[in-house]
This record gives structure tokens, sequence and C-alpha cells, in this order.
């Protein structure tokens, strides 16, 4: 390990019997690997609702009903171990109970330590969350980031659910118009939409529904 004596750094103990991860996100999932079980999990279940989250969204998806008490506690630890910060506004303050990754990285990492039926249960249940917590003015705002859970949901099944693909193929419908209204990139989303619609099995809706992406 590396230790600072004075002003130089000096490497102590017996190197061949550490191991160095040799890329960064080995780095970082070796860090995460080391943390107590409560703080991994939390950096697991803020990881699948997303980049950002807040303390009562993660508490109220969160699947350990005993540990919810210590949430907050759990935050505080991995804001100062450097997993999450604060969420700042546009003017540089903090927002109460709002944090974000680090970077995208952790997040990726943390969420990559989940297995796939975890992480597919927990987009259900945040899909559902938000749905059901989500204003009716700003559901249309919210449609890309539930479809993008309802997509999760989705993926690997071998005979979908077609209430949820009717859902997520809305949803992306929605996302799809808002961004050619507003000139932004949707020709990713276009083929996700695409690749979407095709699980509906009822030919008709799975034409009708193919036809708003390839125009």
């Amino acid at each position: 390990v590396l230790e600072r004596r004075g002003d130089e750094m000096e490497v102590v103990g017996d190197m061949h019997r550490v191991s160095i991860p040799n890329t960064v996100q080995g780095m970082i999932a070796s860090r995460i690997d080391r943390l107590p079980a409560p703080h991994q999990m939390l950096l697991k279940v803020g990881s699948v609702i997303g980049h950002e989250f807040t303390k009562d969204t993660l508490h109220d998806v969160y699947p350990i009903e005993q540990e919810k008490d210590q949430i907050k506690y759990l935050i505080k630890r991995l804001v100062v171990e450097g997993y999450l910060e604060k969420k700042t506004n546009a003017q540089g303050a903090r927002i109460r109970g709002h944090y974000v990754f680090k970077n995208n990285i952790i997040q990726k990492v943390a969420y990559s330590r989940l297995l796939f039926l975890q992480r597919q249960k927990l987009h259900r249940v945040i899909a559902t969350y938000l749905e059901e917590n989500t204003c009716d003015e700003d559901k249309d705002e919210m449609a890309p980031v539930l479809a993008h859970h309802w997509i999760q949901v989705l993926d690997g099944a071998a005979t979908p659910d077609q209430e949820v693909v009717a859902k997520a193929v809305r949803l992306l419908q929605l996302s799809f118009k808002q961004r050619k209204e507003t000139n932004s990139d949707w020709f990713e989303l276009a083929e996700t939409g695409k690749r979407v619609a095709r699980l509906l099995t009822d030919k008709k809706a799975r034409e009708k529904a193919l036809r708003v992406f390839i125009r």
C-alpha cells in the first residue's frame, strides 16, 4: 500500500500480497465490496433509481424494511466516503434531501453488483412508485424516466408482459414526440421505441406503434 512520508509517497508492505485492480471500474468495485452490507445495498438501490435520487424515494422503495431507519446515516457516511454528494441548484445551494452519485462510474459499478432478477424487481417497484406518486401535470415530463424503468423490467423476458410492453410503448411515443418538438437528438430513442414495439404480439397494435417511430 502507499503511505505518505513527508512530501513523498512510499510503498509499504508486501506488494505481491496486494490485489491491485487494473481498471478504474475494478478499483471502485473493490472499494464498494469492502463496504458494510447496508452501505452496499443503499448504493445498489440508488443506482437503480438513477444518477440522482431523493432520500424519500429511496426510503419508500428500499427492499429491506429493518434497514430503512438507517438510511439517513448510511447516506451521510457515503457522502463522506465520496460515493455520493448532495445535489445543488443553479446557484450552488444544496437541495434538501436530494443526492447524486459522485460520478457515472460509481453508479454503473454499483448497478452491476446487483443480480439480474434483483435489478428487474427494483425497476418494477420504482416504476410503480413513480407512477403512483407523480402528480398529473408532471407525468409527461416523467415519461422518459418511467419508460426506462419499464424497459428494464422487460429486459430478457422470454414472454414479455403485454401490459408492460404497451405501457412502455406509450411512454416512449410521448418521449419521442417531446424530443422531436424540441429538435433534440431522437434517433436513438426511435430505435429503442421500435425495438420495444416489436414485442407487441397484436399485429395491428404493433404496426401502429412502429409507424410513430418511423416518421
